[in-house]
């Protein structure tokens, strides 16, 4: 065999897992230029090691195929990172909670907005009183968003930067929750936190390059190697172009266009982008829209009410009139369409 044709690198004494027609589980396996080679008896893929490969004995550790994400928001996991102070799942107590938002807070100038991500609300059992965060953030607006993406928390200077008082109506498609009072408590449930969140200041493509460059490394240490980009935006898109660019992609993408974004489903049209259109490491798959919500944050649309709350039935983030006619005009120009739903309500 030729020098050319010599495995990079070769695994040894392993199960790995081939994912055939039959299930079956080879000993060994060799790569070349990021592909499979070789697979089967060890013997056989012995015979792929040159001079310059890099051989590593398994010792019968289990061998697998990169794994496959099918929905994930990594643009906006990126960017919390970047920006943003982490608010679990790893944060215990609400105690533990508010010292990392002070924490942040001190750090941060007066007046500058800060961003929390991934609150979990299950595990600490409510969420943080608008009163609690003030305590904390006296001087900066702050917005926390929850781990599910679909309801965010508000201090009173956010709310107050949004418009958000006690006569403020639930927006459509969202709402406001208050206390006896009639005031906001600060929980704002789908199009509702919208209020808020279009305050921060708008996110860089740079901005989104350093944290895909974070998640890339998270996520092939947990040995994913294609994700699916859901409700991918317009500067995210952009941003996996230039670490394509740069050689620093490193993970496929399936990318989710984002129909939320004004304008996104009328550009692809308008370029005659029919889908699947990419190549392996960058490809447009579908335009998205999320008409359902989440069923842990009790948005997704019942048709029976949640249990303790009789008079909540979830949200649905279109009305039907509106989805039906974005769905249609993808299908007429060959864009398959992606929708996502949650409650049987929702689905119907």
């Amino acid at each position: 065999m030729i020098r050319e044709l010599y495995a990079d690198l070769v695994l040894l004494n392993g199960k790995v897992i081939t994912v055939d027609g039959e299930n079956s589980v080879a000993r060994a396996v060799a790569a070349k230029d990021g592909r499979i080679l070789k697979v089967g008896r060890v013997s056989v893929v012995k015979k792929t090691i040159g001079s310059e490969t890099e051989v590593i004995d398994a010792e019968g550790l289990t061998v697998l195929p990169g794994l496959i994400d099918s929905h994930m928001h990594p643009g906006n996991y990126g960017v919390f990172w970047v920006r943003g102070v982490r608010c679990g799942p790893d944060v215990d107590s609400m105690d533990e909670l508010l010292e990392r938002i002070r924490a942040k807070t001190d750090a941060t100038p007066e007046g500058r907005w800060i961003l929390g991500y991934t609150l979990d609300d299950v595990k600490l059992g409510r969420y943080p009183t608008r009163r609690e965060l003030d305590g904390v953030t006296p001087r900066n607006p702050l917005y926390i968003q929850r781990r599910d993406g679909h309801i965010g928390v508000a201090n009173s200077l956010a709310l107050r930067a949004a418009g958000i008082g006690r006569g403020t109506p639930d927006p459509p498609h969202g709402k406001i929750d208050r206390d006896g009072d009639g005031e906001p408590t600060g929980v704002l449930r789908e199009s509702a936190k919208d209020l808020v969140s279009k305050m921060l200041p708008p996110y860089s493509v740079d901005e989104y390059v350093k944290g895909l460059r974070h998640v890339n490394d998270e996520f092939l240490s947990l040995g994913l190697t294609t994700v699916h980009a859901s409700m991918t935006d317009s500067k995210e898109f952009k941003a996996l172009q230039t670490l394509r660019r740069k050689g620093e992609l490193r993970l496929r993408y399936c990318v989710h266009a984002s129909g939320r974004e004004d304008g996104m489903l009328e550009a692809l049209i308008a370029a005659g982008v029919q889908t699947p259109f990419g190549d392996e490491w960058i490809k447009i798959t579908e335009v998205e829209w999320v008409f359902d919500t989440s069923t842990s944050g009790r948005t997704a649309a019942y048709y029976k009410p949640y249990v303790g709350e009789p008079d909540n039935y979830g949200i649905l983030l279109y009305d039907q009139e509106d989805i039906t006619d974005r769905v249609k005009r993808a299908h007429r120009a060959g864009i398959r369409v992606g929708l996502d739903g949650i409650g049987d309500r929702g689905i119907d």
